[in-house]
């Protein structure tokens, strides 16, 4: 009796990328960003952040990524816990596309943000660095009423340097 099953072999789904010793499943990182903010106020962004990176082919991944991220400006401060989501095209030097939020804990809010950006992340772990451009919106609420008063969009580069292993 013949079965067909759409998933490869369960050794070849967590087989490594051709040339490379290390399987990108579980890859850890552990890196520092900082980073401008542009646009209804200016600031400077700092942050912590843990990405696992899981190998879905030969020439791209998905990784996922929490930290924590301060925002300081002149008479601005917020803390937030970003949460995204990870497409790395490439093997090395990747192209990164990534979506998710920012969990904002000064306003209890929850903020989309989406970026594009460049990442060098060696398959066999080492030294890691990013550079990337962001935007997400914030809601602006009447300090009153608490109603809603708009959306304000928010945009930036960053770098982040760390180590993966």
């Amino acid at each position: 009796m013949y079965t067909y099953s759409l998933l490869p072999d369960g050794n070849e789904l967590f087989k490594p990328r051709p040339g490379f010793k290390k399987q990108r499943f579980g890859f850890n990182t552990f890196f520092l960003e900082t980073g401008f903010v542009f646009g209804h106020y200016e600031a400077i962004k700092y942050s912590l952040n843990y990405d696992l990176v899981m190998q879905t082919g030969e020439n791209n991944a998905l990784s996922l990524r929490i930290g924590y991220e301060m925002v300081k400006g002149s008479n601005y401060n917020k803390n937030n816990i970003p949460l995204f989501v990870n497409l790395l095209i490439g093997k090395k030097n990747m192209l990164e596309l990534y979506g998710g939020a920012f969990l904002d804990l000064t306003n209890n809010k929850l903020n989309p943000v989406f970026g594009t950006g460049f990442r060098h992340q060696n398959p066999k772990g080492g030294f890691f660095y990013k550079i990337a451009v962001f935007m997400t919106t914030e809601r602006e609420d009447n300090p009153i009423t608490g109603v809603e008063e708009k959306k304000i969009w928010m945009y930036g580069p960053t770098l982040g340097l760390g180590w993966s292993f």
